[in-house]
């Protein structure tokens, strides 16, 4: 399983609002950007590539690489990783949810 480290996570958020603030046309929502118009395995695998080493939403999700599903679903894959020490979601938690959350 891989870990993205926190300064990684940080900087990733970082040039994202960088992005969303150069970007042209109308303002983006504080919800970020729409969705594309079009999903497939081949457009996931190009944007996982250099981290999960191009893999389709199955392959992920299989590996315990995507948290998205039911809260139920949710809560059982959370419990997974943190029964294993996992504390990628606490520190992008502080890095990212709680701050937005304050801000608010």
């Amino acid at each position: 399983m891989h870990f993205t480290p926190t300064e990684v996570v940080a900087r990733c958020v970082e040039e994202y609002r960088a992005a969303v603030a150069e970007r042209p046309g109308p303002p983006v929502d504080r919800y970020g950007p729409s969705l594309p118009n079009e999903y497939s395995d081949a457009r996931l695998k190009e944007l996982t590539g250099p981290v999960w080493g191009g893999r389709s939403y199955d392959e992920l999700d299989a590996i315990g690489g995507m948290l998205i599903g039911s809260p139920d679903q949710i809560a059982e894959k959370v419990a997974g990783l943190e029964a294993i020490g996992c504390r990628s979601l606490e520190l992008f938690a502080g890095a990212t949810i709680r701050p937005r959350c304050a801000a608010g």
